[in-house]
């Protein structure tokens, strides 16, 4: 029987960009502007993959930023 690994519950910036079909350029300014939450963790930005489901989801970023009550 084949191991498995657990799926990692955050993504990197370039795997949230490329999972969400926009630029990292584009995902950072939006993590920038708090459209999209984070975690900033030492020098890393993560994304939460509940957050990038949420979005692709919707169908679109949310408009405003997004508060700290969503975590």
């Amino acid at each position: 029987m084949p191991h498995t690994l657990p799926v990692p519950e955050t993504m990197t910036v370039a795997e949230a960009a490329h999972t969400l079909g926009i630029s990292e350029r584009t995902t950072y300014s939006l993590i920038d502007a708090g459209r999209i939450p984070s975690l900033r963790i030492s020098n890393r930005i993560l994304v939460l993959r509940s957050v990038v489901r949420g979005i692709l989801d919707q169908g679109r970023v949310p408009p405003e930023p997004v508060s700290d009550e969503v975590w």
